[in-house]
């Protein structure tokens, strides 16, 4: 297997429908229309946008148009050990991806414009961590070409209590006159990463996305990016075909440590199953380490079930500049 060193989201969805809300000018972009037939219905009576589905929002100047997708909801984030929440307070973080879809460059300061609204009803406050996974810059300030993308994670801070239910998005720092309304059920909560491997078997590190009961096998690579991205490299070890890699333990950590990962964000999904086999496609794999600065990696991983879980048994990838 080749170096596996490096997390992230991509997803795409369909078109949205617009509704008026309330008497203001604000309008609350709510479905997808690709998914709309099959959407739930919320207690307002509007079908409800859930994570991975893409809204499409006029921006504050002519020509500004987001495609914006919410990738995931992280009920815990890894942060630096300076950064410490209010008391009472908890971090939380939310990956959004934006595409510009426009026909103007767009600029913004996506975290201006994002609210968590609680099952109790009162709003989240974002914030500003020095490190971790949700630090790399995106939250403060995006400039956007037509037809590019980025992706980031914005952190929040929430009572340690509640539970986030909705997000809410406005473009151009809040001053846009579309929102969009994504909800975030328990359900579909992505923690920020699986645990050690003293304190947990694979077994138990298969709850570490949104999808745990319906693909295990992208849980293994969600845990494995997870702990990379946190620097805990010996559970990402665990994940791991024993001999997959020509490394022990020790030595896999040593040569993770010297690659310097600042962060990592994975998304795949599974192109074939058969057995205790199966081929995961990289859909979106974004790394940055001091070495090589930001990369984009593409290729596939195979994997299997050793009975206790599915593992990784081969990356094949090959990585280019997030600029190329």
């Amino acid at each position: 297997m080749g170096r596996l060193t490096y997390v992230a989201a991509v997803l795409t969805a369909g078109f949205v429908t617009v509704v008026l809300a309330g008497c203001g000018t604000t309008r609350i972009v709510t479905v997808a229309q690709s998914t709309a037939a099959s959407s739930t219905t919320s207690s307002s009576g509007h079908n409800e946008l859930t994570l991975g589905d893409t809204a499409t929002l006029a921006g504050e100047r002519s020509g500004e148009r987001l495609g914006v997708t919410l990738l995931s909801y992280r009920s815990t984030i890894t942060v630096g050990e300076y950064d410490t929440p209010d008391s009472g307070m908890k971090y939380v973080g939310v990956v959004l991806k934006i595409k510009n879809v426009g026909t103007a460059p767009y600029s913004d300061s996506p975290s201006n414009g994002a609210t968590i609204l609680t099952a109790s009803g009162r709003q989240g406050k974002t914030t500003i961590i020095a490190s971790g996974e949700c630090s790399e810059g995106f939250a403060s300030g995006v400039k956007i070409a037509p037809g590019e993308s980025q992706e980031g994670c914005i952190p929040f801070e929430l009572p340690q209590e509640d539970v986030a239910a909705k997000l809410q998005w406005t473009p151009a720092s809040g001053f846009g006159e579309e929102t969009a309304e994504w909800s975030i059920s328990s359900g579909a909560t992505a923690p920020a990463g699986g645990s050690g491997k003293s304190s947990v078997p694979n077994t138990a590190k298969q709850n570490t996305s949104a999808s745990s009961a319906a693909t295990p096998t992208l849980d293994a690579l969600n845990g494995y990016w997870s702990d990379i991205a946190a620097h805990r490299f010996s559970g990402a070890y665990d994940y791991l075909v024993p001999d997959s890699v020509k490394m022990t333990e020790s030595q896999f950590v040593a040569s993770e440590q010297e690659s310097h990962i600042e962060s990592a964000q994975f998304r795949g999904h599974v192109e074939s199953s058969s057995g205790s086999s199966a081929t995961v496609e990289v859909v979106s794999l974004i790394t940055r380490d001091k070495q090589y600065g930001c990369r984009k990696w593409s290729g596939s991983y195979e994997m299997s079930d050793e009975g206790g879980g599915w593992l990784i048994e081969r990356a094949n990838l090959s990585p280019q500049p997030c600029s190329a």
